[in-house]
């Protein structure tokens, strides 16, 4: 199996669904059906955003029913901050299954430098400070992350807390009826769907260009 990104061969494996290349550090499923392990349910509308990770461009998806940017090279997700932190902590709740050992980050993992797709500055590389084990890349300013294939897979199955505190889920519940007043008052947007309508912008500018 070759790298998607520099056609180097793939030797080093992260987990049974990931491989690393050791040439340009890309991380990318090594199989075609990773994105059913997160439940990605693909639309496959180009979004005109690029990927972080193999600069392909990414394509509408929906985890859960959350909106969100999938990239069909190395089956990674973009999604809002927010919507993330959502995400893993619902389905760490629902989760029923067998818990699995949370695997040792790879140093590639850290190494690696990754762009947000929305302001172009280096995104920060660092462990999911919330329940669950996963090595993520965000941009705090933008309110985006970046998780590789079968990373949601992992939060959601690792060991840890599953219920939010009381404490915590009080100020989660706060946080979102803020935010619904903000939505309702100014018709707010969501960081990932600014992102979006800006890439549709630039791309219906470009064609009225030519």
């Amino acid at each position: 199996m070759n790298c998607r990104n520099c056609a180097a061969p793939l030797t080093q494996s992260v987990g049974p669904l990931r491989m690393i290349c050791t040439f340009c550090h890309t991380i990318q499923a090594a199989t075609d059906m990773a994105h059913t392990v997160d439940r990605v349910l693909i639309f496959g509308e180009a979004e005109g955003v690029s990927c972080p990770a193999c600069s392909t461009e990414m394509v509408s998806a929906q985890v859960d029913d959350i909106r969100a940017c999938y990239c069909q090279g190395c089956r990674g997700l973009l999604l809002s901050s927010p919507e993330f932190r959502q995400v893993v902590e619902t389905r760490r709740a629902q989760y029923r299954g067998a818990e699995l050992p949370a695997r040792p980050a790879h140093s590639t993992e850290f190494s690696r430098q990754l762009t947000c797709p929305s302001c172009h500055d280096r995104m920060e590389v660092h462990p999911y400070y919330g329940a669950g084990r996963a090595i993520i890349d965000s941009c705090a300013p933008c309110a985006l992350v970046w998780v590789d294939c079968g990373e949601l897979a992992n939060l959601e199955q690792t060991p840890g807390r599953r219920t939010p505190p009381v404490l915590e889920t009080l100020n989660l519940v706060a946080d979102q009826q803020q935010e619904n007043l903000i939505e309702s008052e100014t018709a707010s947007e969501s960081p990932l769907r600014r992102l979006m309508r800006m890439a549709f912008t630039i791309r219906e500018s470009a064609s009225e260009r030519t």
